[in-house]
């Protein structure tokens, strides 16, 4: 398996974030992944993997996937939400993500205690009690997503005033994510102009941040960004510490590398939610007089069955995760 290969058993998970020393070749380090059999291992070669435990070649365990497959996404998931909500909007939202395919998502609520009632038995629950704001529930969210499952292919947060379509895990199971950068499944008015004619998936939007309605990481990209020291500090930014939370998303992961090879943020055609919301939770949590989201122009409504987009998809090669 030369050094470039990507993992190709059943039982590997995402990288892991860290390297280790060959134990054969010296000034080698190598990838090491996460794996369901020995918690982590490495694929390159077959030698001796310093700090991990082994490699994919010679192990008892080992079980290849097809040369064309595509191992399917582990994923972690939560909703940010507000108490002004949990009897209004809320309950669509959760009703259209678990038809999508992400049901019982773990519920952040800023300002309120946890959901009590036969409605939200399931459903894991953390409350922030004083409010904190959109910037700080937002990030303590994300990074507890992350805390509690920190190896992990994705990491989705949504907020609480959104619709999607039935099936649409199912198709973003399919789409690899993008080497460097995160999703939007928003499409905002202004990045839908951006389609190409008669484009169907993923393209690039103005990296303006144009909405934290529903965003999906890799464990790489959301790294960076709990990384990025301007969005750490973001809070005492005087104009923009309690909210934007979306622009300074994507500040963050263009800072993070420029040039040509920076991190971007990718938008599909048609949009993959839509917001029914007039305001946002972002004005809830935190009193801003944040304009009311626009709508997204090409949504094909709750109904829309996601797999009908998996013709888009290109034929896969390897293992894209």
């Amino acid at each position: 398996m030369s050094p470039s290969s990507k993992p190709t058993c059943r039982h590997l998970g995402p990288y892991a974030g860290r390297t280790c020393p060959c134990l054969d070749c010296k000034g080698t380090r190598l990838k090491v992944f996460a794996c369901a059999t020995y918690t982590s291992c490495t694929v390159l070669k077959r030698c001796g993997a310093g700090e991990a435990p082994g490699c994919c070649n010679g192990c008892p365990y080992y079980d290849p996937l097809p040369e064309t497959a595509v191992r399917t996404p582990t994923w972690t998931y939560g909703v940010m939400t507000v108490p002004e909500r949990r009897d209004t909007l809320l309950p669509r939202t959760l009703a259209s993500l678990a038809l999508a395919g992400f049901d019982r998502p773990r519920l952040f609520i800023d300002g309120g205690r946890p959901y009590e009632g036969p409605a939200w038995e399931g459903y894991e629950q953390t409350s922030r009690l004083p409010r904190i704001g959109v910037h700080g529930n937002w990030t303590l969210s994300v990074y507890e997503l992350f805390i509690r499952n920190p190896v992990c292919h994705r990491y989705a947060l949504f907020q609480d005033d959104l619709v999607t379509y039935r099936n649409l895990r199912t198709y973003l199971d399919a789409c690899p994510l993008p080497s460097a950068g995160y999703w939007n499944l928003y499409t905002f008015p202004q990045n839908a102009r951006l389609c190409p004619t008669g484009h169907t998936g993923w393209y690039e939007s103005n990296q303006c941040g144009l909405g934290a309605v529903a965003l999906i990481f890799s464990r790489e990209a959301l790294l960076m960004l709990l990384s990025s020291k301007g969005f750490t500090e973001r809070p005492a930014t005087p104009d923009r510490g309690t909210r934007n939370v979306d622009g300074g998303i994507v500040t963050a992961l263009s800072d993070a590398h420029n040039g040509p090879d920076g991190w971007r943020e990718y938008v599909h055609s048609p949009s993959l939610v839509q917001h029914t919301g007039l305001t946002t939770t972002i004005t809830w949590a935190s009193g801003s007089s944040n304009q009311p989201h626009p709508q997204a122009p090409f949504f094909r409504g709750e109904s829309y069955d996601a797999r009908d987009l998996l013709q888009y998809v290109p034929a896969p090669a390897g293992v894209p995760l």
